[in-house]
């Protein structure tokens, strides 16, 4: 089964996401919209005044399930205070700062994630390599 994140949860993302879960071919493992809450989310999802309830069991589990799930060793999460010296040879594609972000006002908020660019890039194609080679 194929699985995929989905990035921003409005309409199109929460349209999507019941798609892919009613078609049973696409297993969603995360979902990304800094600007929604994560329990706001669940009800937006259960209850789309459009689309009708939707007929399954939604709940939130766990924030930041995304880096100790599925996207573990890729996408990291941290709640120390840091510095860009700290990520240096750090093998994620990009670490989460959940304490330093801000919300200006809102409706917008500003989101800080960390990364090795060059590491960490090195490190994912090494995981597609080891992908491609697992297909042959």
């Amino acid at each position: 089964m194929v699985k995929v994140g989905v990035n921003g949860f409005g309409r199109i993302g929460r349209l999507v996401t019941r798609a892919a879960i009613c078609s049973g071919k696409v297993e969603i493992v995360a979902i990304n919209d800094p600007f929604i809450d994560l329990n706001y989310m669940v009800y937006m999802f259960q209850y789309d005044s459009t689309h009708g309830k939707f007929n399954g069991t939604v709940k939130a589990e766990n924030g930041k399930q995304a880096s100790e799930g599925p996207l573990k060793g890729i996408l990291g999460y941290t709640e120390d205070q840091v510095v860009s010296c700290d990520f240096n040879s750090n093998s994620h594609s990009s670490t989460f700062d959940a304490g330093a972000g801000i919300a200006l006002n809102d409706n917008f908020v500003k989101l800080i994630s960390w990364y090795d660019n060059e590491y960490g890039y090195s490190n994912r194609v090494v995981d597609l390599m080891a992908y491609m080679a697992s297909k042959e």
